[in-house]
């Protein structure tokens, strides 16, 4: 069963069964109201009668005869019934000539409607069906004494008028209930279909996802709990849609990746196959020989230079990394030792200056690799000078090299990727792969600045850092 029909089975059963007993309860409200109305008025038109006939009784001569008597107290009787009510007749019952009875209701039954309503008036109706119709009489009188002699009087008040009025009352009730409940569910039924309709979009949306496409979004419609399920859907929505997207990037690195060191790996295999094929098919002489063999020593060498470089960057990907607060002295100390020599053997115009007592978050041996990375390229991009600055910014690396051409600088981090494609340029092209990823473990981004023919400055912001015990005690 769907949600739709359990909401409006939800409200249309209750709303039925609070009609039904409205129904019953105006029903039975209106039906006391009119009755108890027409037995008031009968019973005080029977009253009034009454009354008027035991005044008139007052001034008849007892010494007269019965006879005499019974036409006399007839003769008021008649007088009074020239005054009922519409729709009302008076009845006289004595049981001899005197009696008068102008309805269509037999003595005896009057007699027994007045001897039972004595007791409740409730009692005072009488149902007669007269041709295809039925006739209702509202029957109040009593038994009296009038000059010594009894008699039933009784007023018959005809109210089929009313009671069909009645019944067309309920009636119009019944069909302006249905009515006003039909319009009800119709609202209602809109309504619900309205307010659901983000489910089914949902609903929809959702089987789109399942085939694949991860960008759905729906149309939010209305600002309550169901709104705020579709909002949630399409927050997630684009999650996915991220998350989808990163991992193709991811799986698109790694085939990548995977063609770059195949590529670049086949390089020296094919180098040493060749040349020890050569050493043991051929006939060389002892020179071609020692080249042969230093060929191989040197693509063997190159081999293990990639496998290591490799090793370390599977480490940095797994996230085998202890981060410390690393003294930015001692970070120089190390960086000196490194580069200095390297530079006066290079014939470089080299600068390392470190902003004082500071510390930064990270790890010291990743934070070496990264600079000596960067002035290994700026070294290979035939710098002359170079420059490394440290402070509580950033690490940078500035050099006047060949520079970079803009629409390459973006690729720069790709694994194996070379600005020169020479296969003679010295490098496997895993540098500013290596940089990138410990940037990223020190939440940073390497930000490359360059102009050809002017130089580059490769730099990362350091997002962690702090005075130095040493600073803070001296204070």
């Amino acid at each position: 069963m769907k949600l739709t029909t359990k909401i409006l089975l939800a409200v249309v059963v209750p709303l039925c069964a609070a009609l039904v007993l409205e129904f019953f309860f105006i029903n039975t409200i209106t039906n006391n109201i009119i009755l108890d109305d027409v037995i008031n008025y009968t019973e005080y038109e029977a009253k009034t009668l009454i009354t008027e006939l035991q005044k008139n009784a007052g001034f008849i001569d007892r010494r007269s005869k019965q006879t005499v008597q019974q036409a006399v107290i007839l003769y008021c009787f008649t007088s009074q019934r020239e005054h009922a009510s519409r729709g009302c007749d008076y009845v006289l019952l004595d049981g001899v000539d005197g009696s008068y009875n102008g309805t269509t209701i037999s003595d005896d039954v009057i007699r027994e409607i007045v001897n039972k309503n004595v007791l409740d008036k409730r009692n005072s109706f009488y149902y007669r069906n007269e041709g295809n119709e039925q006739n209702v009489y509202c029957i109040i009188g009593s038994t009296i004494t009038l000059v010594d002699h009894m008699y039933t009087v009784a007023v018959v008040k005809d109210i089929t008028g009313q009671m069909a009025s009645l019944r067309t009352m309920k009636i119009a009730f019944v069909l302006i209930s249905g009515i006003i409940s039909l319009v009800l569910l119709l609202i209602i039924f809109f309504v619900i279909r309205r307010q659901l309709r983000p489910l089914n979009s949902l609903k929809t949306a959702t089987d789109r996802i399942s085939k694949g496409n991860f960008g759905e979004r729906i149309e939010v419609i209305t600002s309550d709990e169901v709104g705020e399920l579709a909002i949630s859907f399409n927050r997630m929505s684009e999650a996915l849609s991220y998350y989808v997207k990163e991992m193709q990037n991811a799986a698109d690195e790694q085939n990548m990746f995977l063609h770059s060191i195949t590529h670049e790996l086949r390089t020296p295999v094919t180098a040493i196959t060749g040349y020890a094929y050569a050493l043991q098919s051929a006939k060389l002489s002892s020179e071609q020989r020692d080249e042969a063999l230093g060929f191989v020593y040197s693509e063997s060498f190159r081999l293990q230079s990639i496998v290591e470089r490799l090793s370390k960057l599977m480490r940095i990907e797994e996230g085998k990394i202890e981060c410390v607060y690393v003294p930015a002295e001692k970070l120089h100390q190390t960086l000196d030792a490194l580069l200095t020599p390297e530079a006066e053997e290079y014939k470089l115009d080299f600068t390392l200056q470190t902003e004082p007592d500071f510390e930064i978050y990270g790890d010291k041996d990743l934070l070496v690799m990264l600079v000596t990375n960067l002035f290994n390229n700026a070294y290979k991009a035939n710098a002359t000078k170079i420059e490394v600055h440290i402070n509580r910014q950033r690490i940078s690396v500035q050099d006047n090299g060949c520079g970079i051409e803009p629409d390459k600088i973006d690729k720069l981090t790709q694994p194996f990727y070379q600005v020169d494609d020479s296969r003679n340029h010295e490098g496997f092209g895993l540098g500013l792969t290596f940089c990138q990823r410990i940037a990223q473990i020190h939440h940073s981004e390497i930000d490359i600045q360059s102009e050809p023919g002017k130089g580059s400055t490769f730099s990362m912001k350091l997002e962690n850092t702090r005075e130095s015990k040493a600073y803070v005690e001296a204070d």
